[in-house]
């Protein structure tokens, strides 16, 4: 028999994100060698992916509200199928509108191009990658929907501000 006497008040219980684990290994080993937060980025940095992790699905979902069932479909086609090729083509086949109708409609509903939309998913996964995996970029690249890994580098520093191996690393830049 299960006890239920623990379980949160609001019933819920949290999905634990398969990434965030590796994440969360890093972050307790980088605890150990440290005692201030303050003095070491890369904790600071590993904390912070890891709450992003945890949270990601409710803030990715709750980021815009859309009243069109066909936008709801291509988002969530988009976050199921990251590391396949989506193009606006595909997107606006499969949802029935035309390439220019839906990319309009998908900027309105969401304040993202659709090529924006993808890209955001698929750096965010790999943020997740390069602190959670000691995987080469090429891999990771491949894993989330790159071409390859110079061109995973170049959107990853668009959306950033970071090299991956800058990212990987613990570097912060402070705007």
């Amino acid at each position: 028999m299960i006890d239920l006497t623990h379980l949160p008040a609001h019933g819920q219980i949290m999905e634990f994100p398969r990434y965030a684990e590796g994440l969360l290994k890093n972050l307790l080993e980088q605890f150990q060698q440290t005692q201030n937060l303050n003095t070491t980025p890369m904790l600071h940095l590993l904390l912070h992916e890891l709450l992003d992790t945890i949270f990601e699905r409710k803030s990715i979902d709750n980021s815009f509200v859309t009243n069109d069932q066909a936008i709801q479909q291509a988002v969530t086609y988009i976050k199921q199928h990251f590391a396949t090729p989506l193009t606006r083509s595909f997107m606006a086949d499969m949802t029935g509108f035309n390439e220019s109708y839906f990319s309009s409609l998908f900027k309105k509903e969401t304040g993202w191009s659709c090529a924006e939309y993808v890209n955001q998913i698929r750096v965010n996964q790999a943020k997740l990658l390069l602190l959670g995996t000691s995987d080469k970029l090429q891999d990771i690249a491949l894993k989330t929907g790159f071409a390859d890994g110079s061109y995973l580098g170049k959107t990853f520093n668009k959306y950033v501000h970071l090299s991956p191996s800058s990212f990987a690393k613990g570097g912060i830049l402070i705007v």
